[in-house]
């Protein structure tokens, strides 16, 4: 293995754990303690988280996906569509690709923005102490948690691929 190699392996690898690992630290440590905080520190926690979040997301995502096809096509045995399409190893790379092209899409056109609609809206946070949060607010936290759900499902599935990558080669 040379140096390039390994470089872009050691990236690919970071990079994702960083991905899972801060989606799955979000999904079930942040987004369940926001309960136990007042309205007033909720909203201004997840305003800075978010701001956070984007770019670390982002690049994190684009890292993966960049050096995923570089491990599959110039490091790999994907050099045209026949490999591609024709054996299990084009097969199993193409369907993670798709799927981790539609975990960032998930994350940059749905969640990301679902978040920062709920955390820079005003009237979804205008409800005084004892009263219930508004129904507005209530289905942006629960969207979140669906959208959360789905990219765990999709993040273990592409995880799962990536192993089977390793017995189609």
């Amino acid at each position: 293995m040379d140096v390039f190699q390994m470089v872009v392996q050691w990236l690919h690898v970071l990079a994702g754990v960083l991905w899972v690992g801060g989606a799955v630290f979000f999904s079930v440590l942040i987004m369940p303690s926001f309960g136990v905080l007042p309205p007033e520190q909720q909203r201004r926690f997840g305003k800075a988280l978010t701001a956070r979040m984007t770019p670390y997301f982002q690049a994190s995502a684009g890292i993966v996906m960049l050096m995923g096809i570089i491990r599959g096509t110039l490091l790999g045995p994907i050099k045209g569509l026949d490999v591609l399409f024709g054996t299990a190893y084009g097969q199993i790379w193409l369907a993670a690709l798709i799927l981790t092209i539609g975990l960032a899409v998930l994350g940059a056109r749905f969640a990301g923005p679902t978040a920062r609609r709920m955390y820079s809206d005003d009237s979804l946070w205008d409800f005084g102490p004892g009263q219930p949060p508004p129904a507005g607010l209530m289905a942006h936290v629960q969207l979140l948690r669906t959208l959360s759900i789905i990219e765990l499902l999709g993040f273990a599935i592409v995880f799962t691929l990536m192993i089977l990558l390793r017995f189609a080669a």
